[in-house]
């Protein structure tokens, strides 16, 4: 699915590789060591279409696959807070699939992660959150992941979070218990987003059976 956006998306081995900035790009691009010729017709490739889309005005996504590795399992985001996020997934997907998992997850995962000041290149991504009852200056964990399930399709109607020990809460939705911690990393993220969304899944599945018996 194509998206609305100036990211240049570059496959190379097991690895996606995001660059969200033209200027990293053309900067990784050009300065590659010791390229062969191959490397350096496919870079040359993905700075011309850079400079075709700078000409053009236009903004859309540049998709380029240099090693056609039929599994993939690590994501590399550049421009991310000025610094290098690695996600480590924890299956191996093909080119297609991790392209749209990273399009159609783990952006909208970051951009409400964004909107609550979450960065997850630091050490602690969320000291800023607590449970549901402390002061006004601390975010909820109950309330970011309520707007992340809302993005995905799924409304909850029963979250609460409570603190067990600094840094440590436990999260139960709709009767699910999740832990997270003020340290949980995108991959943390991913991983409760992906529980609570199969879960979810096969209890419709489940009230689906019961409706047709």
């Amino acid at each position: 699915m194509m998206k609305e956006s100036n990211n240049i998306l570059f496959i190379n081995g097991s690895t996606l590789n995001v660059f969200g900035k033209e200027k990293t790009a053309e900067k990784y691009f050009s300065y590659l060591c010791y390229p062969t010729v191959y490397e350096k017709r496919v870079y040359k490739s993905i700075l011309d279409d850079i400079k075709r889309r700078k000409k053009n005005n236009k903004s859309y996504p540049i998709y380029c696959i240099y090693d056609n590795n039929p599994l993939l399992n690590k994501i590399y985001i550049t421009d991310y807070y000025h610094k290098r996020l690695k996600i480590q997934l924890d299956k191996f997907m093909i080119n297609t699939e991790i392209i749209d998992y990273y399009e159609n997850k783990i952006v909208p995962i970051l951009n409400i992660s964004k909107s609550y000041n979450i960065n997850f290149a630091t050490k602690i991504p969320f000291e800023f959150f607590a449970d549901d009852n402390s002061s006004e200056t601390m975010h909820s964990f109950s309330e970011y992941y309520t707007k992340l399930l809302h993005h995905f399709g799924v409304d909850i109607n029963n979250v609460v979070t409570k603190e067990i020990s600094a840094g440590k809460y436990e999260m139960k939705i709709n009767n699910q218990i999740i832990d997270v911690r003020a340290w949980d990393n995108i991959e943390s993220v991913l991983d409760n987003v992906d529980l609570i969304l199969e879960t979810e899944k096969q209890k419709n599945k489940i009230g689906e059976k019961n409706i047709t018996l």
